[in-house]
């Protein structure tokens, strides 16, 4: 079968381009803020929760943390091996390597730092261990430490019982007399003496000590290792899995029409919803700043409107975070699961806990078995407005024509109809200042409905299944680790997913969340795609029916190091012929299921940018996007106000890749912004980012900040620095760039920056101010250099031109809102917004008010689709429609435009 095959070579691709995380020297400079624990082990032990640090080791790891938030992560690791190992060089290397490991937190108690670990993700240094010699093997040394490690605690049983394990299974390893005191640990001077002076070659001691350090972040591998290894072994494959690797029948669901909709969705939005539940796979291309999170948010909650299940994954716990919240800024969100992390058990086993004992006090009850009869009153009405609007272009420029142009016998006939028209036609202003009423009526019923609907199917999932979620729950509390993962492998997880049908997590995660089961759910979608490897989703795709992929095409790719003849070697040893859509090393699997896709209906291209000022986004949206995208900021306020800054400096990239100059620059302007808002509460401060394309620059500045700017600061403006691939997926409100290069830099270095993805997701972060810094002269550099035409289209900014095209009916409108007397308003004509003209703003001190004109021949005849009403409406942009028969028959309708621009 040649599924079967393909599942095999992707997962031999996955294994053989990465490499297993493991700590061998903890001492390396590889990790920073090593802390060796004195005294007493309380953590693993599961004494406390909680462990004391130092004020000072407390304040430097959080301070490290927090600039690093994306990159870099901290582990307390415990019992290590000490010794020197030689292997292929002639150098002996030192070892200083932990048994075990665990994900860490640093928590402020009372003023003062403490310690946290999650003793439920424990990790053995299997990295390390491999590399041992054995009287038997690693297999079973691992085996029977896995089995230890489940049924005991920590504690000196735990050590005893090791010692023989040891005993039995390894070759010249030895356990220190310390370990006879353990929990008590050894000095961490004493232990200090002993990694130097240890100098027998091939020769280790296990010693009682505990220790913190923050490391680069490390995939957890092994489970997505583990799931592929148990995927090769199923014999029935789910819809989404087959769709995806291209081996069933692609089957098309017709008409579909959401019935529950408590969102504001544009074209391209709509399409991607309807495309997901019409499709088994289905495509969002989400350029940065274009609503992705929030279309994701809308396909789950359109899902669970139909009583299905979710699954939602990310690569990140930065970009599930923000789908998170998303979800949570929708009523039904309370009943989402964010799986993994330190609070995930204890928020499912809460929430578990409130829908079986507490479940008459949710919210929402009379929702239950309330009435769609008014919803469907709104629905209707909704419809007949779209109906009656729909004709008004036409109506209102025949009529319109006839007033103008008509003459004698005839225009006094057809005016005779005018009056009709007028009556039906209900005041077109009126007719959208219901609309927007009736639009947001609908979305807070659809909100009170899927709110009831949801709570139906919880309650009848919770009678059905009592006694099943009872004993999940005391499943969750366990600390058994061995006896907690026997019983949830037991746990009919489909009573769990009816009585929570939303779940989220990271893709690496799932298997310490989900059982490997066929379509589980009735969706996936897959977030980020572009950084997905096309192998590590294989076990997600089980776990689903059909599938929505999201990511952009002009942004970075996962990195992968596998070359082409390793891969066609793999390709071989499972029986297949290579070919360049199996690349496994380029291809993202956005481009994988970009290629896959038959009908064009199976992708949304979303092109409204909400992030970013129009200046920041305008040389992206120039360069990489063919000025597709549609930019919702695009205001006065904004379109007149600079938003990138740039300055040139006469830096040098020294020998060690950093600018010198550029770094104590953007500190000295973090410092300055910190300053000007130091009054300023935390959650109107603006947040900061910086990045470089250059690592050994990141450093240096992170370097430059941890000397000079507070932890209290670094939290409060929310401070991030990296590289561009930090970076994707997140913004800021200031960004600063750093580009390092000068004149004398070697052409490499251009060469990284001249890449699209790395170039795009640099300049696309910041939402108000992007501030840039360089140190070249953009006239040296090689024409076609994104760098050199970036920088010369910020240095010529042009003012775009002011409409100057007005007709009769234009003339006499500006008119008698410029004779209304108010000094503070601007009547701007023909002003472009997301891809359409609006045919006259009213700016009044940045707050505005579209009139759009209709009917009267010319650039400004026709009416905007209602559409773009809904999208502008979301956007806070308020446009009364305003034809000409209205303007000429109506006496009162100035007086109604006047009111309106009063209430501004």
């Amino acid at each position: 079968m040649k599924l079967k095959r393909l599942l095999h070579y992707l997962s031999d691709c996955y294994e053989s381009d990465n490499r297993e995380f493991k700590i061998e020297n903890f001492f390396s400079t590889k990790f920073e803020n090593q802390y060796l624990q004195p005294l007493q082990e309380d953590l693993i032990t599961g004494a406390y929760n909680e462990q004391y640090i130092t004020d000072k080791e407390g304040n430097d790891i959080l301070t490290n943390l927090n600039l690093y938030e994306k990159d870099k992560e901290l582990f307390y690791c415990s019992l290590f091996f000490v010794g020197k190992r030689k292997l292929f060089t002639t150098r002996a290397t030192k070892i200083c390597a932990p048994l075990l490991f665990y994900p860490a937190e640093i928590v402020e108690l009372d003023q003062e730092y403490y310690i946290r670990i999650n003793r439920s993700e424990q990790r053995i240094n299997q990295g390390f261990l491999r590399g041992l010699e054995y009287k038997t093997s690693f297999e079973l040394f691992y085996q029977e430490l896995e089995k230890k490690l489940n049924v005991t605690n920590i504690d000196y049983s735990f050590v005893a019982g090791l010692s023989t394990l040891v005993e039995k299974h390894m070759h010249q390893v030895t356990i220190a007399d310390e370990m006879l005191f353990f929990p008590k640990l050894c000095d961490p001077a004493k232990f200090k003496n002993y990694f130097k002076q240890h100098k027998q070659i091939d020769s280790f001691v296990l010693y009682p000590v505990s220790g913190l350090i923050v490391s680069s972040k490390a995939n957890n591998i092994q489970n997505v290792v583990v799931e592929l290894n148990r995927l090769k072994k199923v014999d029935e494959f789910s819809e989404a899995l087959c769709a995806y690797l291209g081996q069933v029948e692609k089957k098309e669901i017709k008409n579909y029409v959401p019935k529950l909709a408590p969102f504001i969705l544009n074209a391209a939005q709509e399409k991607s919803v309807v495309a997901a539940n019409q499709y088994a796979e289905s495509v969002i291309i989400g350029p940065p700043g274009t609503g992705k999170s929030y279309t994701v948010s809308a396909i789950a909650i359109d899902h669970l409107s139909q009583g299905k299940s979710v699954l939602i994954a990310t690569r990140t716990d930065e970009a599930l975070q923000v789908i998170s919240d998303k979800i949570a800024s929708f009523p039904v969100g309370r009943y989402s699961v964010k799986a993994g992390g330190p609070r995930y058990l204890i928020s499912l086993i809460a929430i578990l806990e409130r829908i079986l004992y507490r479940f008459d006090n949710l919210p929402f009850q009379k929702e239950m078995y309330g009435s769609w009869e008014y919803l469907n009153k709104i629905q209707k009405r909704v419809q007949a407005i779209e109906a009656d609007f729909a004709t008004i272009d036409t109506e209102s420029s025949k009529l319109t024509r006839t007033l103008l142009y008509d003459t004698g016998v005839l225009k006094s006939l057809k005016l005779g109809f005018v009056k009709l028209f007028r009556s039906w036609e209900k005041k077109e202003w009126k007719l959208i200042e219901e609309y927007k009423f009736r639009i947001q009526e609908e979305i807070d019923e659809c909100n009170k409905r899927l709110m009831g609907q949801v709570l139906l199917n919880i309650k009848k999932s919770r009678e059905k299944h009592f006694k099943e979620l009872q004993g999940l729950i005391n499943t969750l509390k366990n600390d058994n680790l061995s006896k907690k993962a026997e019983q949830l492998s037991a746990v009919n997880f489909s009573a769990v997913t009816e009585t929570l049908p939303l779940w989220l997590t990271k893709i690496e995660s799932v298997s310490e969340v989900i059982p490997l089961k066929k379509e589980l759910f009735d969706l996936l979608i897959i977030d980020e795609a572009t950084q997905c490897d096309i192998a590590s989703i294989l076990p997600l795709l089980q776990r689903a029916k059909k599938v929505v992929i999201t990511g952009d095409t002009k942004q970075l790719r996962h990195l992968s190091f596998l070359s082409k003849d390793k891969m066609k070697a793999l390709a071989l040893d499972n029986g297949i012929q290579y070919e360049e859509k199996y690349n496994y090393r380029k291809k993202s699997v956005l481009d994988f299921v970009l290629e896959s896709v038959d009908n064009s209906n199976q992708i949304s291209v979303l092109n409204e940018h909400y992030r970013s000022l129009p200046e920041i986004i305008k040389f992206s949206n120039q360069e990489f996007y063919d000025n597709d995208l549609l930019i919702m900021n695009d205001l006065p306020k904004y379109r007149d106000q600079s938003s990138v800054f740039l300055t040139q400096l006469a830096g040098k990239r020294n020998k060690k890749g950093a600018n010198e100059v550029e770094a104590e620059t953007i500190v000295a302007q973090v410092l300055e912004v910190i300053y000007n808002e130091r009054e300023i509460r935390r959650k109107e401060c603006s947040s900061l980012g910086i990045i470089s394309p250059f690592k050994d620059q990141v450093t240096h500045i992170g370097k430059l900040l941890k000397s000079k700017v507070d932890l209290s600061d670094i939290k409060k403006h929310n401070i991030r620095i990296g590289t561009p691939y930090s970076f994707q997926g997140d913004e800021k409100d200031i960004v600063f760039l750093s580009f390092v290069v000068d004149d004398q830099t070697h052409h490499s270095a251009f060469n990284h920056m001249n890449k699209d993805d790395v170039f795009n997701v640099m300049i696309t972060r910041a939402r108000i101010e992007q501030r840039v810094f360089y140190s070249c002269d953009p006239k040296k550099l090689k024409t076609d250099s994104l760098l050199r035409l970036y920088l010369e289209k910020a240095l010529n900014k042009k003012v775009a031109a002011q409409n100057t095209y007005f007709d009769k009916f234009t003339e006499e409108v500006c008119a008698f809102i410029n004779g209304l007397g108010q000094n503070d308003i601007q009547c701007r004509v023909g002003y472009k917004l997301s891809g359409l003209t609006i045919d006259i703003l009213i700016d009044k001190k940045d707050r505005y008010l579209g009139i759009d004109l209709i009917g009267y021949p010319g650039d400004y005849e026709s009416s905007f689709s209602l559409e773009r009403y809904r999208v502008l409406y979301r956007v806070g942009i308020s446009i009364i429609p305003l034809s000409y028969l209205t303007w000429y028959f109506d006496e009162n309708i100035k007086n109604r435009i006047a009111e309106k621009i009063q209430l501004l």
